[in-house]
């Protein structure tokens, strides 16, 4: 009787132990999908901001009289990949200015085009005036993309980040249109440095001793890191992931422009 009595006496306990619990694991889950989407949504925010931010000094500048004038008086001189000391002789007036407005906003560099894809200046030597974005080393390339898009669209464009250059670098252009009476005179091509970029990502407030942020670009069926990771540094555009696994759950769902939340394994895992 006694094991009886103790048996329906614990019975009721242990159901309501194992409820309880149930529902804390539940509502501690709930909590962190929270938090987790919140920081997601708010480093999005920070992001289309900085993006937002950039387009419009593209937009603003591209007016400036300055631009303007530097456009219309070098893309009167005869172009010459080969010779680019011409170019570079007559852009003289405008260089201390383009150089300042550069350097004071943040960017590596700036870019005046003839709308042929000709670089007429450029505030610094990776890429050499006369050099043509239509040729087979840059037509290829994310700033050749966003600026046949800025001179066809007739707006300002931000491109991705790829790497760039000899360096290999990841960096971005945003492209304007400059106009003169209402016509079309090139494009003005600001470099954008990915700092920013990598410091608003590898921000791991409120996400514990081993949470990160991952970013990553879908090539074919390979997902591409973008962004450092906080378990390995040297991430970025170097680690790749097949999006057949499990453990590319998020970067397939990101990469197709879902948003969400779910429980998969990590991407550090085997297999």
């Amino acid at each position: 009787l006694l094991f009886w009595f103790l048996l329906i006496a614990l019975l009721p306990c242990g159901i309501l132990t194992a409820i309880t619990a149930r529902l804390a694991n539940r509502a501690l889950e709930a909590s962190i999908q929270e938090r987790l989407v919140q920081i997601a949504s708010a480093r999005s925010t920070q992001l289309e901001s900085y993006a937002a931010e950039r387009v419009r000094d593209g937009t603003t500048l591209s007016i400036a009289p300055t631009v303007v004038t530097a456009m219309s008086q070098l893309s009167s001189v005869g172009l010459s990949e080969s010779n680019p000391t011409v170019l570079e002789e007559e852009a003289t007036a405008y260089a201390p200015y383009l150089r300042d407005v550069a350097t004071s906003r943040g960017y590596e560099s700036l870019l005046l085009i003839h709308v042929d894809g000709t670089v007429l200046y450029s505030s610094t030597d990776q890429l050499k005036p006369g050099a043509k974005l239509t040729s087979e080393s840059l037509g290829t390339t994310e700033l050749a993309k966003s600026f046949d898009r800025s001179r066809t669209l007739l707006q300002s464009e931000m491109c991705q980040f790829a790497p760039f250059g000899k360096s290999g670098k990841p960096t971005a252009f945003v492209t304007s249109p400059i106009f003169q009476r209402e016509k079309v005179v090139g494009v003005l091509a600001l470099q954008l440095p990915i700092d920013r970029v990598w410091q608003i990502l590898t921000d791991t407030t409120g996400l514990g001793a081993t949470g990160e942020i991952l970013t990553a670009e879908r090539i074919d069926n390979t997902a591409r890191i973008t962004t450092p990771l906080r378990h390995r540094s040297d991430a970025a555009y170097e680690l790749t992931i097949p999006l057949t696994v499990e453990k590319a759950v998020a970067a397939r769902h990101a990469s197709s422009g879902n948003r969400g939340y779910a429980v998969f394994p990590d991407y550090r895992q085997g297999g």
